[in-house]
């Protein structure tokens, strides 16, 4: 007989699975727990037990939920357990638009169809604040719609590109990274070779993106590009669209470094952000979201500086006093607020 440590992956995942389910009565119970984050729990739980799908989506279908947020994560559940119904009762009736936008995005993995292009359109316009921490959620609403429209049909893709090149100007550092994605996917068919000629509607997408500046560092993009025949180059871009871009290096500079504290290479953003200054010392001034990038300053420079770094806290909130919010307990930044008093 074989060691318990040598048991197939497989078998060991199976047995854990049998022995989660001794454990649904609970949930059945939990459902109509007080607590809001319990209520969500349990969603999340129903939502990773396939062969419990019948009855989860019965009890999910048929329960009053008040909070729009647990309802948002039943619009999750209700997808990953194959329930199209509910999910299109919910997107034609709830009042809570977070619900709205995970059932319109669940729904276009079960039954894409050309219907769901206006929703979507409108949660890429106007992103909701909190959807990114529901069960589930792949990001901010303005990504997972944007993810969302590259699986309806091609032609219905082609709608939203006005609207997707819109968004761009209004760009979040790493928010664009699916509105990108979904962009190219709708003008630009996969393929080996590299792109040589443009279509009319390629040269207005790639135009477009060659005037928004703020996604070009971000290297996770480079395969996308890659895959539809496309240079991960502006510069190469540009060429390709048949115009000039000037390049910006101060606020180059200040987007990797904002890029690399905000991934954690806290060494590497200082230095990039101290060749921005060193370039220019109003480059945060020209940055698409200066809030933002004042925020990740100062969580690269809490360990080394922290009065540079409250500086730069300060900055960011006197721009968006909401950006507090963003600063995690994990960060340095976080202590440093905390033992100055200053949060």
């Amino acid at each position: 007989m074989g060691r318990p440590d040598r048991i197939p992956l497989a078998w060991q995942v199976g047995d854990r699975y049998r022995e989660s389910l001794k454990g649904y009565p609970l949930l059945r119970t939990l459902i109509d727990d007080p607590d809001d984050s319990v209520r969500t729990g349990v969603v999340w739980v129903m939502a990773c037990l396939p062969t419990m799908a019948a009855e989860s989506v019965s009890l999910l279908d048929g329960h009053n939920e008040p909070s729009g947020w647990v309802r948002a994560a039943s619009a999750f559940a209700f997808g990953e357990l194959g329930a199209a119904g509910p999910l299109r009762r919910m997107l034609a009736g709830d009042d809570f638009p977070a619900a709205r936008c995970m059932a319109a995005c669940e729904l276009a993995k079960l039954q894409p169809d050309a219907a769901l292009i206006g929703p979507f359109l409108d949660f890429v316009l106007q992103p909701i604040d909190g959807y990114e921490n529901i069960p589930g959620a792949g990001g901010k609403t303005s990504g997972d719609a944007a993810f969302a429209i590259s699986l309806l049909p091609p032609e219905v893709q082609h709608q939203a590109i006005p609207a997707l090149c819109d968004r761009l100007d209004q760009p979040r550092l790493f928010d664009t990274m699916p509105l990108v994605r979904t962009l190219i996917a709708a003008a630009f068919p996969e393929r080996e070779e590299p792109v040589r000629e443009l279509t009319d509607l390629q040269r207005y997408v790639l135009g477009r993106m060659v005037d928004a500046d703020e996604f070009w560092n971000i290297g996770n993009l480079s395969w996308v590009f890659r895959a539809h025949g496309l240079p991960q180059d502006r510069q190469k871009c540009a060429e390709l669209v048949g115009v000039r871009v000037a390049e910006d290096q101060a606020l180059a500079e200040l987007r990797y470094g904002v890029m690399f504290a905000g991934m954690g290479f806290l060494e590497k953003g200082r230095e990039r952000i101290d060749r921005a200054l060193t370039l220019d010392l109003a480059v945060f001034e020209r940055a698409v979201a200066p809030d933002e990038c004042w925020l990740l300053c100062a969580k690269a420079f809490a360990e080394t500086d922290p009065e540079r770094a409250l500086a730069a806290y300060h900055h960011a909130v006197s721009i968006n006093q909401a950006i507090a919010d963003k600063v995690l307990v994990t960060w340095r930044l976080a202590d440093l607020l905390a033992e100055r008093g200053s949060k």
